[in-house]
């Protein structure tokens, strides 16, 4: 807590104090009280109650807090009641506007009018005399313009598939809820009539649970056809052979119970990561050549400097892999193995503005 860098810790720190909202207070709830007003953090919990012990003599307290340093806003905490341990979830609201990055349409590949593709690229691509770095980058962003506006015209968007975690039936949602409820009366009051309904519950759900499953299984077998493949999907799924995991070798022999495995683990990872240690020699050696560059730098012109060609860039581009991650421009590998004879010509002039003014692109 010594910086000021923007900090938030959640968790049972063993720490009471009325400050936030225990019920009691113990040696180490007086301690970070004293360490927060020394070093200027916040702490905070919920206003309900955290920890619903299973021991009738205990009683409910405040035990998961929040440690907070640097927030420009407030922060909200709440107790959730969702899950079957003695400790509820805690949920921290911060007021922060976060700004998602929202990811771009998925597109259907297959079902491409590739033909259509490369005529809008034809009659989209116009190339303007670049005569400074401003219109370099100006060229860059209508390009990039011109492909998404030809791909978003010659191939279909994918259909977004539902989430199924939202298509639980009411009753089944209804059943959580009541199950949550009656948990928490027990764990509050501990009687003997809550106990027996809370297990009534917890049975019941767990028959609706089995049924939803069985009816989603016989729904989508009866989904199933030959004509597009979906049965023997489905049939490689369910019986097609999984490898077993590989054995994994120590220095010696090979390693049987999991804490020599982790160890096994461990030592690769700190062996991969570790820096090169580089020698002497070979240090002073890079120096000198650093200092020789530096001193007596190359007399290259812009001029000197070989343009790319369409042949070499066609070249290039055929060499990519279908199925990589997209880049910050969202244009995939399979679009640009499509392009036409003008958008490679037009890509060429690009990367030849970029040689001659010695400019850096913006991605």
């Amino acid at each position: 807590m010594d910086s000021s860098m923007l900090t938030l810790i959640g968790e049972d720190l063993h720490a009471k104090h009325q400050c936030w909202n225990s019920r009691t207070t113990n040696i180490k709830g007086h301690a970070l009280l004293a360490h927060s007003r020394k070093k200027d953090f916040v702490v905070g919990g919920p206003t309900h109650s955290t920890h619903y012990p299973g021991a009738a003599r205990q009683k409910l307290d405040i035990l998961d807090i929040v440690v907070m340093k640097s927030l420009s806003q407030s922060a909200k905490l709440e107790t959730l009641t969702a899950l079957t341990s003695d400790h509820n979830p805690s949920l921290i609201t911060v007021g922060y506007e976060i700004e998602c990055q929202q990811q771009g349409a998925k597109f259907n590949y297959k079902r491409a009018d590739w033909y259509l593709y490369e005529r809008s690229l034809d009659e989209t691509l116009t190339f303007d005399p670049i005569r400074c770095i401003r219109d370099i980058d100006q060229a860059d962003d209508c390009f990039t313009d011109a492909v998404h506006t030809a791909i978003k015209g010659s191939i279909p968007q994918q259909t977004p598939q539902p989430c199924s975690i939202y298509d639980l039936p009411s009753s089944l949602k209804h059943s959580i809820a009541e199950k949550n409820r009656a948990r928490r009366q027990w764990q509050k009051y501990r009687t003997p009539g809550l106990v027996k309904k809370y297990n009534k519950w917890t049975k019941l759900l767990r028959t609706q649970i089995t049924r939803h499953r069985g009816e989603k299984w016989e729904a989508a077998t009866a989904r199933l056809k030959v004509s597009d493949n979906s049965l023997w999907r489905m049939i490689h799924r369910l019986t097609g052979r999984k490898e077993p995991n590989p054995l994994i070798h120590g220095k010696t022999h090979l390693e049987c119970s999991n804490r020599d495995k982790a160890e096994v683990l461990a030592d690769t990872m700190e062996t991969s990561f570790k820096p090169n240690q580089a020698s002497k020699l070979r240090v002073e050696v890079e120096q000198e050549i650093t200092k020789h560059y530096l001193e007596h730098p190359p007399e290259t012109e812009a001029a000197t400097i070989q343009k790319c060609s369409r042949d070499e860039i066609r070249s290039l581009i055929k060499k990519l892999k279908s199925g990589k991650a997209l880049g910050k421009d969202r244009i995939t590998n399979q679009a640009f193995k499509m392009f036409p004879n003008a958008a490679v010509d037009h890509l060429a002039e690009i990367f030849n503005a970029y040689l001659q003014h010695q400019h850096i692109p913006k991605a």
